[in-house]
């Protein structure tokens, strides 16, 4: 089913009233749920176990109760820019990565796709990947609502028994949101969903990096800047410009799209019961490995909405 603007922007309005009521980290009683990488040089890390982990919830130490790795089923939900912007050839390299990412899901796992321009839309509702249908962007027009698109992604409902990934591509700044940065960054911190954002820059300034960097620091998400096509690039003065089709690359996508889905795949779920600390109001968390024997990089959110 596609829903326009008004009915997406009425979800995002409910979801994000329905956030400042919801204790998204609860599975249980105060149970806080965190998706924590950890690697050792460029090498996932996996073995640990949970009195390997060292959590503190507003500098308060919590005893981990449980970690698992690989044994839920995922939800993954692309969010992917469908705006004017896209050109033929960009939006030829979304399709086949966005196609592999479902091929690449196993029997238990589901996905969903929601397309973003002036309008939101739902081009696939959320179910096993093995019987959805091809990634399509439809037509590429329009303006760029891209913190209401985010908002949607992160504001949709998790299942206790699963674990979420919303996957945004995009090339550009927002233009058109009912929501700014900083609601959408509110929204991050209450959301069980954790968020990777691919985006195709012309430079470093093409793109709102430091709110990219902020909601993925808020879930424990990733950040991927990928080089332009050569096609966007203009020729020197005097030479020919090369045409889109002997220019553009497939594949370009592939390769950070399956980056965060191994990624999210990696990643530890460790739960802790919240002691100690008052249940409400925002909790800065900090994860630590103390197994001995190497240097380990650990990333995770760093705090959440209560």
């Amino acid at each position: 089913m596609i829903r326009g603007i008004a009915i997406a922007l009425c979800s995002v309005a409910v979801a994000t009233a329905a956030a400042g009521r919801q204790q998204a980290f609860r599975s249980g009683v105060d149970v806080v749920e965190l998706n924590v990488v950890v690697s050792s040089g460029n090498r996932s890390v996996s073995g640990l176990m949970a009195e390997d982990f060292a959590v503190t919830d507003n500098g308060v130490a919590q005893t981990v109760m449980s970690v698992s790795l690989e044994t839920m089923p995922i939800d993954v939900m692309m969010v992917i820019d469908a705006s004017a912007s896209i050109h033929a050839q960009l939006a030829d390299a979304i399709m086949t990565a966005g196609n592999r990412i479902r091929d690449e899901l196993r029997g238990t796992d589901r996905v969903s796709l929601i397309t973003f321009n002036q309008l939101i839309q739902e081009r696939l509702a959320l179910g096993p990947a093995a019987s959805a249908g091809r990634v399509e962007l439809g037509r590429r027009v329009g303006a760029t609502a891209l913190n209401d698109a985010i908002a949607v992604g992160l504001t949709t409902p998790v299942p206790i028994e699963r674990r979420s990934m919303v996957m945004v591509f995009t090339d550009g700044y927002d233009t058109v949101s009912f929501l700014d940065e900083a609601r959408v960054l509110e929204i991050a911190g209450r959301s069980r969903s954790v968020l990777f954002i691919v985006a195709r820059a012309r430079n470093a300034n093409a793109v709102p990096k430091a709110f990219y960097d902020a909601l993925a620091a808020a879930t424990g998400g990733l950040v991927q800047i990928v080089p332009p096509f050569v096609v966007d690039e203009p020729a020197p003065l005097g030479q020919p410009q090369l045409s889109p089709r002997s220019s553009a690359n497939p594949r370009l996508l592939d390769e950070a799209f399956l980056k965060a889905l191994n990624d999210f795949r990696s990643a530890y779920v460790v739960r802790y019961t919240l002691t100690g600390v008052p249940r409400q109001g925002w909790h800065d968390v900090t994860v630590r490995v103390t197994k001995t024997g190497r240097k380990y990089d650990v990333r995770a959110r760093k705090g959440y909405q209560w």
